[in-house]
């Protein structure tokens, strides 16, 4: 939970004013924060994002839920962990697949709940969030066009478990 704090602190602390991810990244790093004091489960994308839309709603920002299909590519092994599909199945409550939050105004991309999988938690970066811009029209243009993490990056954090 402390490194949660820390980067939702970092967030507010260091990101420039005029950065649309200061108020777009905040209730992201918000949850993961929520997330980590209740020990809240790793797989629990659908309601992290759903809860993630609602926040928005109240901010006047649009955003939806979308279905993702996510390839985590080990760099130095070159092992590819394939997780979600673009057409989600349901079992009886539960769901095979993997969800984001996509922001089409701004053209952000939130994956929430990324630290469940092994490839990303290793990094403990928190919550990928993928930056493409207003011209950007779909989430699968993001995704296709700038799909990776931006932790290390001026103005973007992220903040998980």
């Amino acid at each position: 939970m402390s490194s949660a704090r820390a980067r939702l602190a970092e967030h507010l602390t260091t990101t420039a004013a005029s950065d649309p991810l200061l108020v777009t990244a905040a209730p992201v790093l918000f949850l993961s924060l929520v997330s980590a004091a209740m020990n809240a489960p790793a797989e629990s994308c659908i309601d992290d994002c759903a809860a993630l839309v609602h926040a928005f709603a109240h901010l006047g920002v649009r955003a939806h839920v979308r279905a993702a299909a996510l390839a985590i590519v080990n760099v130095r092994t070159g092992a590819v962990g394939a997780h979600g599909a673009l057409l989600p199945e349901w079992e009886d409550d539960r769901v095979h697949g993997h969800a984001v939050v996509w922001l089409p105004g701004q053209g952000h991309l939130f994956d929430v709940t990324a630290e469940q999988f092994p490839l990303i938690a290793a990094h403990e970066i928190g919550p990928v969030i993928v930056v493409g811009g207003p011209e950007h029209d779909s989430a699968e243009h993001v995704a296709l066009e700038r799909g990776r993490p931006r932790s290390a990056e001026p103005g973007v954090r992220s903040g998980r478990r």
